[in-house]
């Protein structure tokens, strides 16, 4: 018997090419297989991909996954694709969860994101009151060099903190804010995009 599934994928960020990215095929590809399994037992999917723009401004972290999924095999998915993208420059992983709640409500749905921001995305689960979410952690950083892969995770560990602490204390929210905003111009100038 077939059955319908509603799958989150949290935005990675934005590179030049979906389709060659090798960082979007690194996170992607494991969710890829998992839905093809579900597709190829007969059971359909809503597929929300979550993000806005980041690094480029005319391109949100949802149509560049979208982008990704046609061009590797996503015509094999009996799925119903849905963007979030919110659409202000400091967008973060509440405002994605937020808009998600608005759409899919008190359905049953697995939202997947990268391993090391798990914890976070549980946080701003319950706190969203997304009751019926089980959070899925995609191991990324199995294909660094350890030391690479412990710098980044302490990076993203240290901002991730400053972005919860926020959620309680205002003041360490603006500047989550503030340097989500100050990543995304920086990440911009690097592209030469405006």
């Amino acid at each position: 018997m077939s059955a319908s599934f509603n799958v989150a994928i949290n935005g990675y960020g934005v590179g030049d090419d979906a389709c060659s990215d090798p960082q979007l095929h690194r996170y992607l590809s494991p969710i890829a297989v998992q839905l093809r399994g579900l597709c190829n037992n007969g059971h359909t999917l809503t597929i929300y991909l979550m993000g806005g723009a980041t690094s480029s401004a005319s391109v949100s972290e949802a149509s560049y996954m979208r982008e990704w999924f046609f061009h590797h095999g996503g015509d094999e998915l009996v799925a119903n694709f849905v963007l979030i993208e919110p659409k202000t420059p400091t967008q973060s992983a509440q405002d994605n969860l937020r808009l998600l709640k608005e759409h899919c409500g008190d359905r049953a749905i697995s939202i997947y994101c990268l391993d090391a921001r798990e914890w976070k995305m549980r946080f701003f689960v319950r706190q969203i009151g997304l009751q019926r979410a089980m959070v899925c952690g995609v191991d990324f950083a199995r294909f660094d060099s350890h030391r690479a892969a412990l710098a980044k995770s302490l990076v993203w560990l240290a901002a991730d903190v400053v972005e919860v602490l926020g959620h309680k204390v205002p003041p360490l929210g603006w500047v989550s804010r503030a340097l989500r905003v100050r990543h995304i111009k920086a990440e911009r100038k690097k592209k030469g995009a405006p």
